[in-house]
């Protein structure tokens, strides 16, 4: 049996954990397209970071394609967008992930993107906001080959296996991409548009794991008195 002092000592843990998570991600009100910017945050303790573009599409706030990967932050962070990402608008944000644990991407605040000149198509409309390639996988300088290959399936590649995979050995073609080894059949549309892809989360804060949750409502003491 586990001890008490060892439970103890696994919560303490957990709520340093909590405390030291990434935090306080600020991005400009407005990005052009093309045109370098500062992203600024709170808490980098790690050296392996991922850094996406997000987009927040029919109340679906989710990963579109990563801008940075892997790499070691340092407040500021300075990055651009490519303009054929998608198209201008003011439902973008920043998210950053930190690669050494299982948290979720915690996100900046949503910003007016100018200056795009990509649009989107039939088959990201259908999937209502969520992503049809992991964006741990899809550089944002390749979604533009990636979208192509989306749509050159289209629709057959939403419900038909062989279609799906003839999608994805061309994605997987696109410059700089990794195979999705997690999606072996087509991406199904969200279930609910209230929620983000993998967590919900706030707009500058990350999605709390239940048991970090718990630990920052009630401290430490509250869960020793709960054990007793």
């Amino acid at each position: 049996m586990v001890s008490f002092a060892a439970t103890i000592t696994a919560l303490s843990a957990s709520l340093v954990i909590g405390a030291n998570a990434l935090n306080g991600i600020v991005a400009p009100d407005s990005v052009q397209a093309g045109y370098s910017f500062n992203v600024t945050f709170e808490n980098a303790d790690d050296s392996q970071y991922r850094v996406y573009l997000a987009a927040r599409l029919s109340g679906s706030n989710g990963p579109t394609c990563y801008l940075q990967n892997s790499t070691t932050l340092s407040s500021p962070i300075n990055i651009s967008i490519p303009s054929d990402v998608g198209p201008s608008g003011d439902y973008y944000s920043i998210a950053i992930s930190d690669l050494s644990t299982s948290q979720s991407a915690t996100y900046s605040n949503m910003f007016n993107f100018t200056g795009g000149t990509g649009n989107y198509t039939a088959y990201e409309n259908n999937l209502g906001g969520a992503s049809f390639w992991s964006a741990d996988d899809l550089p944002c300088s390749a979604y533009p080959c990636a979208r192509d290959c989306a749509m050159a399936s289209y629709p057959d590649d939403l419900t038909d296996q062989d279609a799906y995979d003839t999608m994805k050995e061309c994605i997987n073609d696109c410059s700089g991409v990794s195979p999705d080894e997690s999606q072996t059949t087509p991406a199904q549309a969200p279930a609910s548009s209230s929620t983000g892809s993998s967590a919900s989360s706030t707009s500058s804060g990350a999605a709390a794991k239940p048991d970090v949750a718990i630990l920052g409502a009630f401290g430490l003491a509250g869960v020793v008195a709960m054990l007793l």
